[in-house]
């Protein structure tokens, strides 16, 4: 009875963690919009995973092999709470992309709204990446991985003729 004890214990995170990884992939597919630009959904799932797999190791040392419990401290803090900040960082980092200007979320959630005309758009010389100046500040660095990140260079570029006009 003790051993199906524990690994009932041992498989509740995993069960979370399926059921989280499922509400953040949904929550991803409700609001996929052109309109909307975010990282890869296999860059902010990966770390989830990584950051589970940790705490599950942990669980396990703990109720299996508990003389070995410093190892949870160097799984958890090593390897888990890294790969969950950056699942965090990954998942709030977005762009909203309006007709006459963006909405930039930031790393930490920090939302910052640009307009096209306050903005100068520079590529980089091998095309991997898009820079947006406001004066002589960088706003934004938008890089090549970024699905459907040429849709804000468009949209600038669109708004950009129509004020020649």
């Amino acid at each position: 009875m003790k051993f199906y004890l524990k690994l009932l214990i041992t498989l509740i995170p995993l069960t979370l963690t399926l059921v989280f990884s499922r509400l953040v992939y949904k929550q991803d597919k409700d609001t996929e919009k052109k309109s909307v630009l975010k990282f890869p959904l296999l860059y902010r799932i990966v770390p989830l995973l990584v950051f589970c797999v940790t705490i599950i190791l942990s669980v396990y040392i703990l109720l299996f092999q508990f003389e070995d419990w410093p190892y949870i401290i160097v799984l958890i803090g090593v390897v888990g709470l890294p790969f969950m900040i950056t699942f965090i960082m990954w998942s709030l980092w977005r762009i909203d992309i309006k007709d006459d200007g963006f909405m930039y979320r930031n790393f930490f959630g920090r939302k910052i709204e640009y307009q096209y005309e306050d903005l100068e758009y520079q590529m980089h010389p091998k095309g991997l990446k898009w820079y947006f100046y406001k004066g002589d500040k960088k706003v934004l660095c938008m890089a090549y991985y970024i699905e459907g990140g040429d849709i804000l260079e468009k949209q600038y570029r669109k708004r950009k003729r129509l004020q020649c006009r």
